[in-house]
This record gives C-alpha cells, structure tokens and sequence, in this order.
C-alpha cells in the first residue's frame, strides 16, 4: 500500500535505501573510492582517493551487498559507494616509500614520500604497516605523522 501526500498524489520509497535495509541495515558498512585491479582472485581495490593510490581497501567480491556510482558533482571521475556485510574481510593497505639518504651529519637519515610530499627524517626506515578494521596501525617514526583516518582505529607510535 503506497502512502500519499494531502494531494494524492503517491510518495515512493528509496530503492537504494529499501535494498541496504533488506540486506543488513545499520549492520552495513559504507567505503566510498574507486575500483581498482585487485591482485587477489574475486577481490578488488578500492581507492579513496586518486591523489593518493597508496591508500587503499582490498575487497572481496562475496562480501559486498551493493555499490552505487556517485554524482560527477560530488566525486568526479567515477567514483563508487561500496556497501559490506558486518562479517566482511576488508583489508586496508597503506603504502609509502621509504629510502635511505646518505648526509654528512646524520647517518641515520631516511627520505620518505608520500604523494607529493618529500620528508627527511631521523631514524630506522621500516616498512608501513598496513592494519584492517579494528586493529592498529603503526607509523615507526618518531614525530608520529600517521594517516590512520584509513585504519579505522586509534595510532600507535613506536
């Protein structure tokens, strides 16, 4: 039975809304980015951002109720609202490049980029660690210049 406005005329439900509510609900988690190749059979890669593609969610097909293609107004290029089930296995992935640089007065100096920014710091050059849901994600610096907004949890700096 449709509901109707004061003037009959028929108001509709939200297909996009009927169809999350029918598969979880509030139980669902959203990813918005864009679909990339995953190296994983039956995953993909999702990006957040195409400024950055060191971040990114690895997928697995089974896992996702349902994706939607967001607006060129909101998010240009064709990006996507990816929707998983509560039990999902998303891994994030955060990649930087790390490389030793020779100077006179520290030994220890370590050149890393990510995106378009260069730093040099102090310290061991380790690999980033890439963390899912729920878990922490480890910088191994000593100032602590995370992006954890992808780890979905809290920092820790060693």
């Amino acid at each position: 039975m449709a509901v109707k406005t004061g003037r009959g005329d028929a108001i509709r439900e939200n297909s996009v809304l009927t169809t999350l509510l029918e598969a979880g609900g509030p139980e669902l988690t959203s990813y918005r980015g864009y679909v990339g190749r995953s190296e994983k059979a039956d995953c993909i890669r999702l990006y957040p951002r195409l400024a950055d593609l060191g971040t990114s969610f690895e997928i697995r097909g089974a896992d996702i109720v349902h994706v939607e293609q967001i607006p060129d107004a909101f998010a240009p290029f064709g990006a996507s609202l990816v929707w998983v089930g509560p039990d999902a296995d998303v891994a994030s992935r955060v990649e930087a490049v790390a490389t030793r640089k020779a100077a006179a007065t520290d030994a220890n100096a370590v050149e890393v980029r990510r995106g378009r920014i260069r730093m040099v710091r102090r310290g061991v050059a380790r690999d980033v660690v890439a963390a899912g849901p729920g878990e922490n994600c480890a910088s191994y610096c000593q100032d602590c210049s995370s992006q954890c907004e992808v780890c979905m949890s809290g920092c820790t700096c060693y």
